[in-house]
């Protein structure tokens, strides 16, 4: 087994869909080889429900709520008060802890990674590896299409680095912040991801739903390892 670490990233990238990301020198898609050709040679780029990874069937390094962004505060560390209002209300003695959570709208997503790891292939059912080697590039094709109109309705691009957070720790505020928060125990995966995020209100028709974006042949940035 090898596993190599997370590389230096770049400053931000600026894409024509107001797309933001924290670029590594390369990306890693493991998955099948039928995936991996239509990925490479025709540039189909697959986008899962984010509703849907908490299914059964996926393997413990796949399964997690991603609709969902909870955290556990020790009593001892919080102050919690009820009333009308503050002025009137009273101090809640003896908590034991406390439950955050915040409740992601509908979103679409794909996985990848910084770093080559063997472990890759049985944690995520792979058995091939497409590397990115223009990472700047790719999510440019992937913003023009986008733009092009592929996808009915008002959609948005984003990407960055999974920001991997304790259990005892609050999700940011910033909605757009949320979208890449991972459990510490999902750290060695060196998660990147890349969100397709519908700006309008919208319900996607099943919880396998998937959104698909065309973007032409990759063999000029990419190669299946």
């Amino acid at each position: 087994m090898s596993c190599a670490k997370q590389p230096a990233c770049s400053a931000q990238v600026l894409a024509p869909n107001k797309m933001t990301a924290t670029l590594p020198l390369s990306l890693y898609h493991y998955t099948k080889k039928g995936f991996a050709d239509d990925f490479v040679k025709r540039g189909i780029i697959s986008f899962g429900n984010a509703a849907s990874y908490d299914e059964d069937h996926l393997t413990i390094a796949q399964r997690d709520r991603e609709y969902l962004r909870a955290a556990v505060l020790a009593g001892d560390k919080v102050k919690l008060r009820a009333g009308k209002n503050y002025a009137s209300s009273i101090e809640i003695k003896n908590l034991m802890s406390l439950k955050f959570e915040v409740r992601l709208p509908p979103y679409f997503l794909k996985c990848m990674t910084t770093a080559t790891d063997d472990r890759f292939y049985s944690e995520f059912k792979a058995d091939t590896c497409v590397a990115i080697r223009k990472p700047h590039e790719f999510l440019l094709r992937l913003s023009a299409a986008l733009d092009q109109g592929q996808l009915l309705g008002d959609w948005r691009i984003i990407a960055d680095l999974a920001n991997y957070k304790k259990d005892d720790e609050i999700p940011p505020q910033e909605e757009e912040k949320q979208f890449f928060i991972k459990r510490m125990k999902f750290r060695w995966q060196n998660e990147f991801r890349i969100v397709l995020w519908p700006r309008a209100k919208y319900t996607p028709e099943s919880k396998g739903a998937r959104e698909q974006l065309l973007i032409g042949p990759l063999t000029d940035i990419c190669e299946i390892k």
